[in-house]
């Protein structure tokens, strides 16, 4: 699920600083499946998303029922 949430946060769907629900971060993940299905076809561009995501983000622990995305 984390690369899903990379690439939502780099296309600014999610906004760092913004509490979403496991609901909310997976209906949004629904909508936006042709976003994520593109950028999975180019894994040079998956994985700079990735790195990036990780370098600028700290995601709360996934037991928890929200999962915040923040600086």
């Amino acid at each position: 699920m984390e690369i899903f949430i990379a690439i939502l946060w780099y296309f600014h769907i999610l906004v760092s600083g913004v509490t979403y629900t496991t609901t909310e971060v997976e209906q949004i993940i629904q909508i936006n499946q042709p976003i994520i299905q593109s950028v999975q076809q180019d894994p040079v561009l998956e994985n700079q998303i990735l790195e990036l995501y990780e370098g600028q983000i700290d995601v709360v622990e996934p037991d928890n029922d929200l999962e915040p995305i923040r600086n």
